[in-house]
């Protein structure tokens, strides 16, 4: 067999393999990525530079190309090859990757800046190496040009992602990044702890979406709104390409207000099939001020039928338990993951889950709670985001940005194994003590 001319064998596998697995969601699409961090020149030899291999950037760049997208991928120095199949662009420093993304920016419908720029460059570059006997050195800097506002002030129809590394007010500053750069998503790292890391933090990321997958969501919509502290900007919000979102409700309205105009935009909600069997909306009841919201899996019979969440059987266990803490129905709020009844009380489906998630994470930004007491399976797992059973999830408190929530038994679990009432008083005394109840 004559082998000249024949492309090499890792460049035929790839090419096989993109042709079985390459999907079209993001063809006649042009995703620009960038990755990698920038070396500023101090002298020929030394540099100042941000910790990044670039492996998040080059893997997003591989993956919008396998679903069709023309990608422009804009990169640091690096040891990683360029993806197949991607136009891969190499610079040095901050000021070559910006000329670098303006040149392309024009024709990106998606924007993905990976990369950590360094935000100080040398004011003079050394032309020879300086040498080590000076006994001390002051090297003037400057400020390099904040590629990401940049594109924000311009930013037009485009999808628009950002990333933040902190070290302290996570959601806050990630949540000012996204509102004054004007983003559309922004994935942002906690790197305060030195046993997460950069590697674990994008684990992190990919377990998420494993997790998104899973419940059977294919697609994203443009939107951020986590529960978030009082008094953070709430992110602009565009709507989604593949399905309605409800409106948000303004964020300087008081919460009674904003919950009410929230539970009018998605009275009618269509978004998955058990608006054909539902008797209305079960949107939510309580104290829109209140420290402690109970999230529950999805209404029942009883609740179908008057439209207000824990009415049941069930809900009048929820209704002594939340006695026995010192509280009351009226001095909390109460919700369901599912607003509409589903069939024969079955359990929700993970299509289900996905579509009501939007109108769950709107209500929880609404109320800024300081305590969620998660009941039952569902509710625990759609809200931390994981497939632990509850079991093991209870018992002690996990959290959602700002938010501690305590996962317990749901009541109606309750009814049918009442050894377990001990279990869920010792996860209501815990939330007793941190609301500072007695």
């Amino acid at each position: 067999m004559n082998w000249d001319g024949l492309s090499p064998p890792q460049t035929v596998v790839e090419t096989v393999a993109d042709c079985m697995q390459q999907t079209t969601s993001l063809t006649g699409k042009v995703v620009l990525i960038t990755a990698g961090p920038t070396q500023e020149p101090i002298d020929p030899v030394r540099h100042i530079s941000n910790r990044s291999s670039g492996k998040t950037g080059f893997a997003l760049a591989e993956a919008a190309r396998r679903r069709g997208a023309r990608v422009i991928l804009v990169t640091g120095p690096t040891h990683l090859e360029a993806p197949f199949g991607v136009k891969c662009i190499r610079i040095q420093t901050a000021l070559e990757m910006r000329q670098a993304v303006l040149d392309h920016y024009a024709e990106a419908d998606v924007v993905i800046k990976t990369a950590a720029v360094a935000d100080f460059r040398p004011k003079v570059v050394a032309q020879e190496k300086v040498k080590k006997d000076v006994a001390e050195l002051s090297i003037p800097l400057e400020r390099n040009p904040d590629i990401l506002a940049e594109l924000g002030q311009n930013k037009g129809q485009r999808v628009l992602v950002g990333f933040a590394a902190e070290t302290q007010d996570l959601m806050a500053n990630a949540a000012q990044k996204v509102r004054t750069k004007h983003l559309d998503f922004i994935v942002a790292n906690d790197i305060s702890d030195p046993s997460i890391g950069f590697a674990k933090a994008v684990a992190a990321v990919q377990g998420y979406v494993r997790y998104l997958q899973r419940l059977g969501v294919t697609d994203l919509p443009v939107t951020f709104v986590p529960p978030i502290r009082a008094g953070t900007p709430t992110p602009q919000t565009l709507p989604s390409a593949s399905r309605a979102s409800p409106q948000v409700p303004s964020t300087t309205a008081a919460p009674a207000v904003r919950l009410a105009q929230l539970a009018a935009a998605v009275r009618d909600c269509r978004n998955c099939r058990l608006h054909t069997g539902r008797t209305q909306v079960v949107f939510g009841t309580g104290d829109p001020t209140a420290a402690l919201v109970f999230v529950g899996e999805a209404p029942g019979y009883d609740e179908d039928i008057q439209g207000e969440p824990f009415v049941g059987q069930a809900g009048q266990l929820l209704t002594r338990i939340i006695a026995a803490i010192g509280l009351t129905r009226e001095q909390v709020y109460m919700l369901n993951v599912i607003k509409c009844r589903p069939p024969n009380n079955r359990n929700p489906q993970p299509d289900e889950v996905a579509a009501c998630r939007p109108i769950l994470q709107e209500q929880l930004a609404c109320l800024q709670p300081r305590v969620i007491c998660a009941l039952g399976t569902f509710a625990a797992q759609t809200l931390l985001q994981t497939e632990e059973k509850i079991s093991r999830l209870r018992g002690r408190f996990h959290m959602l940005g700002a938010i501690q929530v305590m996962p317990t038994y749901h009541p109606a679990f309750l009814l049918r194994n009442p050894q377990y009432k001990r279990a869920v008083w010792e996860d209501m005394q815990r939330i007793q003590g941190v609301l500072g109840l007695r």
